[in-house]
């Protein structure tokens, strides 16, 4: 009896590593309206590969989600990167050209054995509907090890065939 017990152990507890493996960075709630203000919330579900923690998140915007404001984590510095837009956008009756284009968080400490989720307020705007929108992410654990979710699926493509999906909101 004890030898079944510890083989639906072993079992169980192989299933639940190789689901850790395959696990990837998201967003809590992927859907959005159009024109509308939301708070994106990026899941970082683990550290790097070989258990590293987490010190650095990089989250590239997609043109279309605009005017974005990072949550700052207490014990993260945070980065903003502003570029021009491809084109201009209306918000509030205002004209943006330009704006924050990729958020850093950086010198934090997440160990693997947490996730957390890394937060920025922005506009979905000019967007048509059911268009996904990818936002690359980088995730550093020290100086040696990188996790990317950069891949972009193609029209038709699922996206769970990738093997590094960018996360997106629709």
């Amino acid at each position: 009896m004890n030898i079944v017990k510890i083989t639906a152990l072993a079992a169980l507890m192989a299933s639940a590593s190789s689901v850790h493996a395959f696990a990837h960075a998201t967003f809590v709630n992927p859907v959005a309206e159009q024109e509308s203000t939301i708070v994106a919330a990026l899941q970082i579900p683990h550290g790097c590969e070989g258990g590293l923690a987490t010190t650095e998140v990089r989250m590239v915007l997609p043109e279309g989600f605009i005017a974005a404001k990072p949550q700052p984590k207490a014990g993260w510095e945070l980065e903003i990167i502003s570029g021009d837009y491809q084109k201009s956008y209306d918000n509030h009756g205002k004209e943006m050209k330009s704006g924050p284009v990729e958020i850093r968080w950086k010198g934090g400490n997440l160990p693997d054995a947490f996730y957390d989720t890394f937060n920025v307020r922005g506009k979905v705007s000019g967007i048509d509907a059911n268009v996904e929108l990818p936002f690359k992410v980088t995730q550093l654990c020290g100086a040696t090890a990188t996790a990317k979710w950069d891949e972009i699926a193609k029209a038709g493509q699922d996206p769970h065939s990738l093997d590094h999906p960018a996360p997106t909101i629709k």
